[in-house]
């Protein structure tokens, strides 16, 4: 039983931790405004939401990279070339 009691103790103080204080984002008073006038920013010019879009992307980007560099390595990006004229049995030309 006192171990339970510990533990739930425990529980609830880490969790008063982790509340901590929030602040107003629509404070406009001067000294809310002087301590942050910017607070919907992450950096100097992106909202939170635009530099993690622009970090996926940016992961997306070089993965997608990193998978034409396969190609690349392997000489698998382009056919070999022959003396006599190959065509694609497609029908396109190339």
């Amino acid at each position: 039983m006192r171990r339970a009691i510990a533990l739930l103790t425990v529980t609830l103080a880490g969790g008063a931790l982790l509340v901590g204080c929030s602040s107003d984002p629509y404070a406009t008073d001067y000294a809310s405004i002087k301590t942050n006038p910017t607070p919907e920013l992450a950096g100097t010019v992106e909202r939170p939401v635009d530099a993690d879009r622009n970090m996926w992307l940016s992961n997306n980007i070089n993965l997608r990279g990193a998978w034409d560099d396969t190609g690349r390595v392997w000489l698998m990006d382009k056919p070999t070339g022959s003396p006599m004229p190959v065509y694609s049995t497609s029908g396109m030309p190339h």
